[in-house]
């Protein structure tokens, strides 16, 4: 069984994720791109709120949700609520670290999908363009 290359043969190999993580944080730091839209302002709100002044609500919605505006904040994803607070904590609620934040998960992702890719030993070029995985792997 031949060894398996290392992370920079592979980063190689592989160099679409490489090349759009770096895409991805050249907009960051370059232009604070991509701009933040509603979104932001209520699923990072409560979290921004809770650091600054405790309490976990987002009084910016109070007119449209009035218990998560004042008093629990309560909305789908939880899961990034418990990312962002902790992150914030370290990096400050500012939209800068909510930008830096979106670019770590998206390299996080992106590395996840290049090791199972490579697990699955999908050829560069159906990892690159999103090719067909090879028939050598009897996937059920």
């Amino acid at each position: 069984m031949p060894a398996k290359p290392a992370w920079p043969t592979l980063l190689h190999r592989y160099w679409v994720f490489p090349a759009i993580v770096l895409w991805k944080f050249i907009l960051i730091v370059g232009w604070q791109l991509p701009v933040r839209a509603n979104d932001a302002y209520f699923f990072d709100g409560a979290v921004i709120h809770w650091l600054l002044h405790g309490g976990y609500f987002n009084p910016s919605i109070t007119g449209l949700f009035p218990t998560s505006g004042t008093e629990l904040f309560s909305a789908y994803p939880p899961g990034y609520q418990i990312v962002l607070a902790p992150w914030m904590s370290l990096f400050g609620p500012t939209l800068t670290a909510s930008l830096w934040l979106h670019g770590a998960l998206y390299a996080l992702f992106a590395l996840l999908v290049l090791h199972l890719l490579h697990r699955e030993g999908a050829s560069p070029a159906a990892a690159k363009f999103g090719g067909r995985i090879p028939a050598r792997l009897n996937l059920p």
